[in-house]
């Protein structure tokens, strides 16, 4: 099938078969399946391809009765060091003979290797209609009518996720955290491809059975005779996850059986739903399995004389190791201590390298597969028995592993502890820490209008598109490889942000990094996810920002931000009621009490502190001053009401930065928020006072940043959130740790 999409793939570039195939040996049920999808008949020499450019898959969302203004791709191979952003115009499709070669050329080097022919549909394929007005790709089509095939008219339906991640990653102290934390994130997906591909390997199957895989879950439509593979391996791992992680990780893992039917009609909805109940309900009974180890009577031990681990916290491990941290000795588990060293090989790395016995190299990882154990290192070479590359669409001899990766190093080389990154602040010397995800993703899968959406292929393009932006994109828009990327201030700037990933993937990211490139960063996210999406505001993302002293403990960053980012969360909009839809009572993201509002949220909260979400409650109990403190705002508020004051304060700031009024300027814009807030409109007449004095203290060449800045002051729009701008520029202005 595979090699059929292949010939099809080169008549599209090149006007003429690779090969001339044989269409008679194409399985009934495949080619039903194709028909029903997308509504012709590939498998004939009659068969043409649209002659328009392939919609995007997010053009295809929208919860109100008119449809948003489509976007569009052009035939093209994805590039990894470019974000491919969908165009408003739909042009026609045109041959390309120079990519037809390239495809060729792989194809007769590769042709009997599947997992390299999906490759080169992947590379070459993801921008290619198949059928008019469909979002859904050649090798999306192609690479689901494989898995069909596989499975030889038995299908099972496969979905796994993990719980406890948080509680993995997020309790790690700040001892070697940085190194520490991106080697637990990398573990997790790790694991993932480890369990897709032992279950793929033992049922003779190829990748093509994924119908996703990123975020910590994944998806097979695989034949009905897994089901025993499926136990085993979810027996295996559990077990291992129990007594050397201390149970702080789950596999959840379920599956039903399914008629063809059942993937290509409206039924796959409650299919789908059926699927993540049984995960729900499994996630709720977690290690059943394992109760008898639960439940035996035995007294506690101390297993070394040394104190718990100061990485992860665990005392019960067999071993305690010592690791030179920073010039100081920490105690360590065996297993932090492979994650310690880890974490500086994924500095540079290319492939991920597997071998099934234990090899001659100075660390690795050992994971229980279905045969005993298989271990895992990372090196910029291919070794082992079998391995990933990193971040390439090359066809090759191996799979895929698409991962956010980019990370800030010292001097040395390696990866930069926290004191680095504050360090590396403009002003006061603070961390970062961001947390964003997509919002309402749930009811995009699940509530959807359109059933067309709602097919395993879809499903598969839409996971796929988000992981791409979160992974391999992510790592492009932190290196300032993107269009204008947000610079407040200009002088002395680094070529790369000085920040780090410590998780991104799915559809949620956590990075830390310099303070000022944190907040930057997540306008810039922001700014290019929007575009991504074909500025569809039904598809948005939200977030949230904690700042700290590099000494703060990791967990409680990880915490504060991820209440910033709840926030966030819940910042819903006023419902446009019959301007959105007919019946605006049934829009999925109607949320009707205590006033009807809007949960399409596109919102973030920078600079959180608990003290100001309280004194913003205070201030909401009293009808007279409830709305005089915004701490969250849609994005685009943000650019309006916080951006565009700072870009016009920073100048003003910067030309009087030596002057004794200067220094104490900002916190007299602060006093008179603060007054605004208690007050309300009786800040103006000190509000002039100060303007006055601003003119009189600056020079022409600020001018025009002064005249802007009193048309924002004196609106009492802007007061609500001048604090969030003014915050900025007080941390820029700042020395010192």
């Amino acid at each position: 099938m595979l090699r059929f999409g292949i010939n099809l793939l080169y008549r599209f570039y090149s006007g003429k078969w690779v090969e001339q195939p044989d269409l008679n040996a194409i399985p009934e049920n495949v080619k039903r399946a194709s028909e029903a999808l997308c509504g012709v008949n590939l498998f004939t020499e009659e068969f043409q391809f649209p002659d328009k450019w392939i919609s995007s898959i997010f053009s295809d969302i929208s919860f109100r009765p008119v449809i948003p203004v489509g976007t569009y791709y052009p035939p093209n191979k994805i590039e990894e060091n470019k974000i491919r952003f969908p165009s408003k115009i739909q042009g026609i499709n045109k041959g390309n003979n120079e990519i037809a070669q390239r495809i060729k050329i792989y194809y007769d080097k590769l042709k009997e290797n599947p997992d390299a022919l999906l490759m080169i549909l992947e590379k070459y394929g993801s921008f290619v209609p198949i059928g008019e007005n469909s979002p859904i790709s050649l090798y999306e089509h192609m690479k689901f009518l494989e898995a069909i095939r596989q499975c030889n008219n038995s299908y099972l339906l496969a979905s796994a996720d993990f719980s406890g991640i948080q509680s993995f990653i997020y309790t790690i102290s700040s001892k070697g955290a940085l190194k520490s934390l991106r080697a637990c994130s990398f573990f997790l997906s790790l694991l993932s491809e480890h369990i897709v591909y032992e279950i793929l390997k033992k049922q003779g199957l190829n990748r093509s059975s994924i119908i996703f895989s990123g975020g910590g879950s994944f998806c097979l439509l695989v034949p009905q005779n897994t089901q025993a593979t499926l136990r085993d391996i979810k027996e295996k791992i559990n077990s291992y996850f129990l007594h050397i992680l201390g149970g702080k990780l789950y596999l959840g893992l379920v599956w039903s059986e399914c008629e063809i039917e059942d993937l290509m009609s409206p039924n796959f909805r409650n299919k789908w739903a059926k699927i993540g109940n049984l995960l729900e309900e499994d996630k709720y009974k977690k290690f059943g399995d394992n109760l008898q180890d639960f439940l035996a009577v035995t007294m506690p031990k101390k297993l070394t004389n040394q104190d718990e681990c100061q990485i992860c916290h665990r005392d019960d491990c067999d071993v305690m190791e010592q690791l030179s941290d920073n010039g100081g000795q920490i105690n360590v588990c065996h297993l932090c201590k492979e994650f310690f060293y880890l974490g500086d090989a994924l500095t540079d790395y290319q492939y991920i390298n597997r071998w099934e016995n234990e090899p001659q190299i100075g660390y690795f990882l050992e994971i229980p597969s279905l045969n005993g154990n298989s271990y895992y290192w990372v090196d910029k070479k291919p070794n082992g028995t079998f391995h990933w590359i990193k971040n390439s669409f090359q066809p090759n001899d191996c799979w895929p592993s698409f991962t956010a990766d980019y990370v800030t190093q010292d001097e040395k080389g390696d990866t930069a502890d926290f004191q680095y990154l504050a360090d590396k602040s403009e002003g006061k010397k603070l961390i970062g820490c961001l947390r964003m995800d997509v919002d309402n993703l749930g009811t995009i899968f699940s509530d959807r209008v359109d059933s067309n959406l709602f097919s395993p292929l879809a499903l598969s393009a839409l996971s796929k598109t988000l992981n791409l932006f979160f992974t391999i994109y992510m790592n492009l828009i932190c290196e300032k490889q993107i269009d204008s990327p947000l610079l407040i201030q200009t002088e002395n700037r680094e070529e790369r942000r000085p920040v780090s990933i410590i998780y991104s993937g799915g559809d949620d990211l956590l990075i830390i990094g310099a303070w000022n490139e944190v907040c930057e960063l997540s306008l810039d996210i922001r700014r290019n996810f929007k575009k991504y999406v074909g500025d569809n505001e039904d598809i948005s993302i939200s977030g949230g920002a904690f700042l700290a002293h590099s000494k703060f403990p990791f967990y409680q960053m990880a915490n504060f931000s991820g209440k910033a980012e709840e926030i966030a969360k819940r910042n819903y909009g006023k419902c446009i009621k019959e301007d959105c839809c007919e019946d605006y009572t049934k829009c999925p993201f109607y949320e009707p009490a205590p006033k009807p509002k809007c949960k399409r949220k596109d919102s973030g909260l920078l600079f959180y502190t608990p003290s100001r979400e309280d004194k913003k409650r205070g201030l909401e109990r009293d009808p007279k001053t409830k709305g005089r403190i915004e701490t969250t705002l849609k994005w685009d508020e943000i650019e309006c009401k916080v951006i565009t004051p700072l870009e016009n304060m920073y100048p003003i700031f910067k030309q009087n930065r030596e002057t004794v009024i200067s220094r104490s300027l900002i916190y007299r814009f602060f006093s008179l928020v603060d007054k605004w807030e208690n007050d309300g409109i009786l800040y103006l007449p000190l509000m002039a006072w100060v303007i006055e004095r601003l003119k009189k203290i600056s020079n022409a060449k600020v001018n025009s940043q002064i005249i802007n800045l009193s048309s924002i002051v004196f609106n009492t729009k802007y007061m609500s959130s001048l604090y969030i701008p003014l915050t900025w520029l007080d941390l820029l202005k700042r020395e010192g740790r």
